[in-house]
Formats: structure tokens, sequence, C-alpha cells
């Protein structure tokens, strides 16, 4: 029952699509905001459609905050709109911040992938900065401004 909720909130949304395919990367992303402010998935909702455009909302599924705290943006079954022509098989995940992560947010973030991980079959070696993607560098982008390396170590 439940699934089917969620496949009916997914084709009520405008330009978000309901994925088949299986989850093959986890994505991560950093909101580039400043190191000071906490903001959270409404924010980034409201920043996507109204000044980004995408009538989806926040293109990321998660976003981990300051405190730690995780907020789900998107059900796994609904295709993302965080990496330009690489939604269909990942999920985003994006911690709050630029270029200081809270220990708490580390932590959170390290639990999210690891259970995101094992739902979906993940391997390590799938867990990816933005900015390693084909599109992300014609872009210049730098998220999730953390070593990927030593965070593939931490799962």
């Amino acid at each position: 029952m439940m699934l089917i909720l969620m496949i009916l909130f997914a084709l009520s949304l405008e330009s978000s699509a309901v994925s088949n395919y299986p989850i093959k990367r986890i994505v991560l992303h950093v909101t580039d905001t400043d190191d000071k402010h906490d903001i959270g998935a409404h924010e980034i909702d409201v920043f996507h459609r109204y000044f980004v455009g995408w009538d989806g909302g926040c293109g990321y599924h998660y976003i981990v905050r300051k405190n730690g705290k995780v907020e789900k943006c998107r059900e796994d079954i609904i295709i993302g709109a965080h990496v330009k022509d690489h939604n269909r098989h990942s999920l985003g995940i994006a911690w709050v911040g630029r270029k200081r992560m809270t220990f708490e947010q580390r932590q959170s973030l390290i639990k999210l992938v690891k259970k995101l991980m094992k739902k979906h079959n993940v391997k390590k070696e799938k867990v990816l900065g933005h900015k390693f993607f084909d599109t992300a560098k014609a872009q210049k982008k730098t998220c999730p401004n953390i070593d990927m390396d030593i965070f593939r170590r931490e799962l």
C-alpha cells in the first residue's frame, strides 16, 4: 500500500518521474552555502523551484544539516535532479555548507551512505563526488568539497 501511495505521489510531481532503474551510484554534493548558515530541505526546495526553475523542487534525495539531522527531499524511487545526464541510476545527498563539515554531519553522512549502500547494493567504489562526472567537470563543479578517498575508507 505504501509503495502505491509513493508511486501516486511521484506521478503527481510535474517534472519528476518514478525510476524503475536500479540505483548504481550514490553521489555526494555540498550546498555551497556559507558555513555559518544552516538550511534544510525546505529552503533548498524553494531555491530549486523558484530560482532555478525546477518544477520537481529539491533535486537531491537527502540533505544533511549542520546538527547531523538528515532530511529527505524525495523518495529513492523518484529520479533526482543533481547530476546532469546521470540521475536515473543515482541517489543525491548534499551536506549543508561549503568548506567545513561538522562532526555531526560527517557521522550522519557516513551512517546514511552505509544504509543506502546496503539497501541498494551499491559498492563503496560507486560512492562518488559530483565533481567527478563529465557534465560536472564541464560546469567546473568542485563539490562535495571533501576528500572522497578518505570518506570511502570510513564506510
